[in-house]
């Protein structure tokens, strides 16, 4: 069985945490004109993709690969968002956490979101990746922000099924990162390991269990002491019960929350590659897409790698599902945790 959750504070800045393609823009996009917030975006993009420490340095990697890096590299600084600022992991966790008091010092509660993957530094993630098989999450703080910070904060995970999260990311990151599914720095991007160990290390941290099976006796966890954590198919088809339940666990008003929006105009897009490769679907909405029924529904791996060889090649397709697989324990393990809606 999974958990229900109880209320959070509502002093406390808000972390969401996820990893690429689990429906994290929509999930944001319902509080982005929240009167009570004020947001900091993907700022951990910055150390982890282009910072001296970034994910794909010093790793498998194609002339194309480190140039499609440059040139993202180029165009986000010409943008002068401050998004992809390519400092270390502990600048870029330093300023976060800076911006934080200055957004709490106006009254306003600060809504942080990133992949898991951007905040988990490279010495872990290397050296996790190298181990055959990983080993339970026994850290106590995997990322590179102060313990004391982490503590801080209500944090929220999101997840998805990597049937559906892995291929949608090699999908629309092939034209413009250009990792191949065989890239190691293609696995480190889209593995639920990072978010795994950041959400036991908040476990370990309050005295609970970290259970090296995929299928956790849920029922010994305390279910105030759980973080909130989402599975994407519920926000995508309960949307007004997920994010109801997220503000009364984080204190705030329900009135808040948009489901309906405006499409942002072309000329106000964001001018960076990257930013516009990912973001294009939420740009051009107006609300949630939901087709007739799950996707999660009756996933049929088989059929999936048929066409996967179709659409891109029988050694991608082969790759796909080998991270998929390998990968699928992470999310029964976190699944177990998830709020039922």
């Amino acid at each position: 069985m999974a958990m229900e959750q109880t209320s959070g504070t509502t002093t406390r800045p808000v972390y969401v945490i996820d990893s690429p393609r689990t429906c994290s823009q929509v999930f944001g996009k319902l509080w982005m004109a929240h009167p009570q917030l004020e947001h900091i975006f993907m700022s951990m993009m910055g150390p982890s993709i282009y910072g001296p420490e970034s994910l794909w340095r010093g790793r498998k990697a194609s002339d194309k690969i480190q140039e499609s890096y440059t040139d993202l590299m180029e165009t986000a600084n010409a943008s002068g968002t401050g998004m992809f600022q390519p400092t270390t992991y502990q600048d870029g966790a330093a300023k976060i956490e800076e911006s934080v008091k200055d957004i709490l010092e106006k009254g306003k509660t600060p809504w942080i979101k990133d992949h898991s993957m951007c905040i988990v530094p490279p010495p872990i993630t290397t050296k996790w990746l190298s181990l055959t098989p990983q080993p339970p999450s026994l850290l106590a703080n995997p990322t590179a922000f102060t313990t004391p910070f982490l503590d801080s904060v209500t944090p929220i995970f999101l997840i998805r099924h990597p049937t559906l999260s892995i291929p949608s990311f090699y999908r629309k990151q092939r034209d413009i990162l250009h990792n191949a599914a065989t890239d190691a720095s293609f696995r480190i991007l889209t593995s639920l390991e990072w978010t795994r160990l950041v959400f036991d290390s908040y476990l370990r941290r309050r005295g609970l269990p970290v259970s090296v099976s995929e299928d956790p006796d849920v029922t010994a966890y305390p279910a105030e002491q759980v973080p909130l954590l989402i599975e994407s198919v519920d926000l995508i088809y309960h949307t007004q019960a997920v994010a109801e339940r997220v503000c009364d666990y984080v204190g705030i008003d329900k009135g808040g929350v948009q489901y309906e929006w405006e499409p942002t105009p072309e000329e106000e897009w964001p001018p960076s590659a990257l930013a516009r490769a990912f973001f294009q679907d939420m740009l051009e909405s107006t609300g949630i897409q939901r087709a007739e029924k799950p996707a999660e529904m009756g996933i049929d791996l088989d059929r999936l790698t048929a066409e996967w060889t179709e659409e891109f090649d029988e050694e991608t397709a082969r790759t796909l599902r080998g991270l998929v697989e390998r990968e699928i324990p992470n999310y029964e393990y976190l699944r177990r945790f998830k709020w039922v809606v």
